[in-house]
């Protein structure tokens, strides 16, 4: 059941992306969760983002990056600590799911703001 749930989980990081989040166990009440969530996010949005797009910008072509790769890693480790415990780890998921959207989103946005770039300079030439 544990390697089910561990093939799962790697199955489903192949294809998504996640913000790093906190680590905590069992015994963190749900007030915590939050703070140590916020901050931890709050610090992943400042920094990260943009050693992420410089990253992703000059990187070789066949070299894939991942932005969210450590929310990913913070996903197994729980799995694996927990037992294959998805419930104990849905708040791991979750921040994963976040950075990929969030970076996925800033993507978007980059390359509409690099065509309307482009389209601009064609229309002076």
């Amino acid at each position: 059941d544990f390697n089910d749930n561990l093939s799962f989980l790697s199955s489903l990081l192949a294809n998504f992306s996640i913000i790093p989040g906190p680590i905590f166990s069992r015994s963190n009440t749900e007030e915590e969760r939050e703070v140590n969530m916020a901050s931890t996010t709050k610090e992943a949005d400042t920094s990260s983002w943009s050693k992420a797009e410089k990253k992703f910008e000059n990187k070789s072509a066949s070299e894939y990056y991942d932005p969210c790769q450590a929310f990913a890693d913070r996903s197994i480790r729980c799995m694996r600590r927990n037992a294959g415990d998805r419930e104990m780890c849905g708040d791991y998921f979750q921040a994963y799911r976040d950075c990929k959207k969030e970076w996925l989103n800033s993507r978007k946005l980059a390359k509409a703001k690099a065509a309307s770039k482009q389209q601009k300079q064609q229309e002076q030439s």
